[in-house]
């Protein structure tokens, strides 16, 4: 594992995590969050709060760490990272809207 690709799978890494800690403490009253909509926008599943909350960070870090594994660039991966990031905003974004109502 080339030292800044882990380096960058790591710092992506922490960066999910601390936003799925801060989602979980925002969304505390939720005992359960919207998982999975249909195409008409009806929420097809839910899960409990945290494992809902640590689906797409969990995934993302398992992607960082196996890019950073088999060689990729930092920049590549810094990009993966943001990409998650972006991805994760907006379904917590969609979470609030959904709970909100």
């Amino acid at each position: 594992m080339e030292a800044l690709g882990a380096l960058g799978a790591l710092g992506g890494s922490l960066v999910l995590v601390l936003t799925a800690v801060y989602a979980d403490k925002h969304f505390s009253a939720a005992p359960r969050v919207p998982v999975w909509w249909g195409i008409d926008r009806q929420v097809r599943w839910f899960a409990t709060r945290r494992v809902g909350l640590a689906l797409l960070p969990l995934i993302g870090m398992a992607v960082l760490f196996i890019a950073a594994g088999q060689g990729v660039a930092l920049f590549h991966i810094v990009f993966v990272s943001l990409a998650l990031l972006v991805a994760y905003l907006i379904y917590l974004q969609a979470v609030d809207k959904n709970l909100a109502q």
